[in-house]
């Protein structure tokens, strides 16, 4: 059977990141491609050692990258802590290095110290400050080393006030809207769709989704009933060819409200285990 991992993937965790390589905004575009990342700073909740170990409690098999060129309290070596923390946890949490690219002999001994010495699993990676091939090089490590699992969209629970509504033929049609990524959503119906058949599109639809509010146009791709719960699942679609996206604004505001839903919930959970690390 496929573990949860396989199926949903892995959270992943930048450790002491450095903004210059890792500004905030990639997060929000990692998790419109199918990957959940954080920033984890060094700061007051608790020392960074004992964040670490949270994280790995709390979310096993999750991939750590920890950015050597950082000062953090506690850590006075960073080559010693991670082959410390490579053996510790050798079976429940993937790590990885991130550098500042510098002289590139220097680079490669760094390199060979950390992937053929002490072994870590997601590699030794060097960034360029300020450099957009950042991305695109940290989103093919992420894919490499399965953050993704199978899944391939970030689905972010909406909250009770969450809606969509639209008219057709002059009937009003409002739900309540479950859940959403970038490309799809989940609503529930007080009653059935009966005059609407799959594929079918819906024009300048109103859409309340945790406090965002934008128009757009759908398409209905599933519809079910069962016990009186009438569910639907959309597509946004936009003109003038009805493709299969948002407008490019809008699926920036919604990518951020979505980053904003899905961490609110484990950003949470850690700070909680910080502090009660930290007692």
């Amino acid at each position: 059977m496929e573990s949860n991992v396989e199926i949903f993937g892995r959270k992943t965790f930048f450790i002491a990141s450095d903004a210059s390589l890792i500004p905030e905004s990639y997060l929000e575009e990692f998790l419109a491609s199918g990957y959940e990342t954080y920033i984890i700073d060094d700061d007051y909740i608790c020392p960074l050692r004992k964040k670490v170990e949270a994280i790995i409690k709390h979310y096993p098999d999750a991939i750590l990258f920890f950015n050597i060129d950082a000062s953090a309290d506690g850590i006075e070596n960073w080559k010693t802590y991670i082959a410390e923390t490579c053996r510790k946890h050798s079976h429940d949490a993937l790590i990885g290095v991130l550098h500042a690219k510098g002289n590139p002999k220097a680079d490669e001994i760094l390199r060979q110290y950390y992937e053929e010495t002490i072994g870590v699993r997601c590699g030794f990676i060097t960034l360029q400050a300020h450099h957009h091939e950042n991305f695109d090089l940290m989103l093919k490590i992420l894919e490499k080393y399965g953050a993704k699992g199978r899944r391939q969209l970030v689905r972010a629970n909406m909250d009770a006030q969450s809606h969509f509504h639209f008219d057709i033929d002059g009937k009003k049609y409002k739900s309540r809207v479950l859940d959403v990524n970038i490309s799809h959503f989940a609503c529930v119906f007080p009653e059935e769709l009966k005059h609407m058949k799959i594929y079918d599109k819906v024009r300048g639809a109103s859409f309340r989704l945790n406090g965002l509010k934008f128009n757009s146009d759908a398409v209905l791709l599933m519809k079910r009933s069962k016990n009186d719960v009438h569910l639907c699942v959309f597509m946004f679609i936009s003109q003038p060819d009805d493709k299969p996206a948002l407008e490019p604004e809008l699926r920036k505001n919604l990518t951020r409200k979505m980053y904003q839903v899905v961490a609110e919930e484990t950003l949470k959970n850690l700070k909680k285990a910080f502090k009660k690390a930290d007692k």
